[in-house]
């Protein structure tokens, strides 16, 4: 079984060098065209461009360290509250901004655990109503405006969830069938080095009685002769 969390880890580490700069591009060139067109009003995407690259560095060093599921936690906690704050400074009531929790929501049960998406989920709901209240939006107007978004992405959790738990049984499931076949593989060459050295000193055995045979054969010549 360590094999094949060995190789789920792998895998991992793989999707998350992959998902860490794309993700982080998806936030921070939006971010610094918006603080070019209107630094006055969007200066604070510069803390959102200036988080996403920094923790985005921190990650894949990280992850080059073995460190992935501390990693994946720092990386899916920093961008959730780099989404609290644009949602603190432009929230609108029907805004769709909400949804963004569920790329994090997906991200999270790729890059640390199956089961983080409800983790994920359930502090995204904690982070929207904490940017609802920094914004002065706390209202039961505005909180009935996030039932939506809440239940959408509670459904992608357990979707989410359900794929990802999917995928790591079938990954490890593959790994252990391949480590049984090379663990066969290996007893087959041993059985066949053994049986190579078995049948070199079988020739020997037969060399050597075949000149045993020719010497005996040479003495009676000589004894019949003589």
């Amino acid at each position: 079984m360590s094999i094949a969390r060995a190789y789920t880890k792998q895998l991992r580490n793989d999707s998350s060098f992959a998902l860490v700069p794309f993700i982080t591009a998806v936030f921070a060139i939006p971010a610094f065209i918006l603080v070019i067109l209107d630094f006055e009003r969007n200066w604070y995407f510069l803390l959102v461009l200036g988080g996403s690259v920094i923790c985005s560095q921190l990650v894949l060093r990280m992850i080059r360290r073995q460190q992935q599921s501390l990693a994946g936690t720092l990386f899916v906690y920093c961008y959730l509250i780099l989404t609290t704050l644009i949602i603190s400074r432009e929230w609108e009531v029907g805004s769709g901004l909400p949804f963004i929790f569920a790329i994090f929501i997906v991200v999270s049960s790729t890059m640390i655990t199956p089961a983080s998406s409800f983790e994920v989920w359930g502090v995204s709901i904690l982070l929207l109503l904490l940017g609802l209240g920094v914004s002065g939006g706390l209202s039961w107007e505005n909180v009935g405006g996030i039932v939506t978004p809440v239940v959408v992405n509670g459904l992608l959790a357990m979707t989410s969830f359900l794929a990802a738990t999917d995928w790591q049984l079938a990954v490890e499931a593959v790994s252990i069938i391949q480590a049984r076949a090379q663990r066969r593989r290996d007893e087959l060459f041993d059985i066949q080095q053994e049986l190579g050295r078995t049948n070199r000193v079988l020739q020997s055995a037969n060399e050597a009685l075949e000149d045993a045979r020719n010497t005996a054969v040479l003495e009676r010549d000589l004894r019949t002769r003589f």
